[in-house]
Parts: C-alpha cells; structure tokens; sequence
C-alpha cells in the first residue's frame, strides 16, 4: 500500500538540512514506536531476514514539493504545502504507521515540525509487462567490489552490474513477501536513453546519509518482464537502501496512467 502524506510548512521560508534522508527515515521509526515500540524496534533492528539479508520492505520519497531553493546545504521550502509518499506491502507496517500518525500527527525534520495535514491511501496503478517509471527517490545497489576511492557497500555503477543487482534483489524479496522463488520470475532494466543523453550521462547524485556517501541513480526508467516483480518495486523500493528513502518510483503519466500522477512531482528537480 502507498501513503501519501500532506504537510503544512510553518512559514513561508522553511529551512531543513539539504540531506534530509536520515531525518525522514528516524521520523518513520519514530510514528511506529508511537504506535507500537516492540515493532518499531524489531523492524529496525532486525527488518526480515532472508538468506543472510535483511530486508525492511518499506520505501519512501523525497520532499515533493512545488517551490523550493538549493543554498548550500540547507533546503529551503518556499511553499505552503509538502508532500511525501510512504509505501510497503507489509499490513502490520501501514497499521502501525497509520495508528502512530494518528497519535503523533506531525512530520519532524531536524529542528521543523510539519503537521500533518491529510492521509491518503493511493490506489495500486495498472502495472502492465512494459512499464515505464519516474523516480520519486534515488536507485541505489551495494556492491561488495572494492575500488579505490569509492565506498563498497554504496557504489554500484550502470556499466557494471547494477541492473542485474536490482533484480536480484526484487527476487529476493519476492521469495520473502510470497515464499515462492523469485528467481523463476524475470526482468529488464534500462534508465530512458534520452533523458540520460539530455543530461549529458549525468544521471547520478551523491548523497549523504548520516556519516555515508551514497551514490544513486535519478532518471526515468523502462522495466520489461514480470509484473510481479515491478508490483514488488513499486511497493518495496526498487534496489536497496529502501528504508533510508532510495528507490521509490512511480508510474510515468505519459503512458496514460494520469489518474496516478499525483505521484509525479517534478521529478527532475529532486
């Protein structure tokens, strides 16, 4: 299930920190524990495990919001409202967020409070066996290859083996979420060529999250094969880190999903 949540800003001029994943992530943590502490800290401590992994099968996007400005490392939100988007498949999950949101009722980003304005449940799109998607948050895929100059456990690049990555890793936690093999299920990735030459092959963003820099991919993407596995991406993350707010997409509007482009919002700009 998706959840998207509407935020009042407090003034007209909002200033949070420009890396805002891990505030965002410990706010989650902290609307659970509202609701159920025992939960909160399972989830955060163990997720669910699956071969030697551990999977939170949550994700979230970034600040969707209409006005905004860069100035140095602070974020500035120039308008009234904010939106953010929150999804898993996992029911005790989305009961526990629902009940601790209801008891907490606000959004807290370092020193900012956003109160929560609305809570809407969005509807599953028509996921078809070529899908096109937007990103809502970065695509990132550990690697375990070591390079020197580059952070192991956060790099995985397109030139290697970062599609084959995300797949797997969709595999995986569709044996988890279903306990059938995922490995018998198939997909395709490719990030929109156009867009990619647009930018230049500038696709990437380095981000920080605590005292890691992770690098991730932000571009439109096509994904062909079994809809099982994009419904797994579209409600977990697609890649990893889903849980620190990485990976969430949405349905591109041009393929006439347009009653779903709520979820779109300046996608670019992120």
């Amino acid at each position: 299930m998706r959840i998207a949540l509407t935020l009042e800003n407090p003034r007209p001029q909002t200033t949070i920190p420009v890396n805002y994943n891990y505030h965002l992530a410990s706010c989650l943590y902290a609307i659970l524990e509202a609701s159920s502490p025992d939960y909160a800290l399972r989830l955060h401590q163990e997720g669910y495990a699956f071969q030697g992994k551990h999977f939170k099968l949550f994700t979230f996007s970034h600040l969707l919001v209409e006005r905004r400005r860069i100035e140095q490392d602070r974020l500035v939100l120039q308008s009234p409202t904010v939106r953010w988007l929150i999804a898993s498949p996992v029911e005790e999950f989305v009961m526990h967020l629902a009940n601790g949101m209801l008891q907490r009722g606000v959004v807290r980003i370092s020193s900012v409070a956003l109160r929560v304005q609305e809570v809407t449940a969005l509807p599953m799109p028509a996921l078809n066996p070529t899908t096109r998607f937007t990103c809502l948050s970065p695509i990132t895929m550990s690697t375990h290859t070591t390079v020197a100059g580059k952070n192991p456990l956060q790099y995985c690049r397109v030139e290697e083996d970062f599609y084959a990555k995300v797949v797997e890793n969709l595999q995986r936690k569709y044996t988890l979420l279903t306990g059938n093999d995922g490995r018998s299920l198939t997909l395709s990735l490719a990030f929109d060529p156009d867009y990619v030459a647009r930018r230049g092959g500038r696709i990437h963003k380095v981000l920080q999250y605590k005292d890691t820099r992770v690098f991730a991919y932000l571009a439109p993407f096509t994904a062909q094969g079994d809809v099982e596995l994009l419904r797994v991406g579209y409600e977990c993350g697609f890649g990893d880190g889903n849980s620190k707010g990485f990976g969430m997409v949405a349905v591109d509007s041009r393929q006439g999903a347009d009653k779903h482009a709520e979820d779109r919002q300046i996608v670019d700009a992120l």
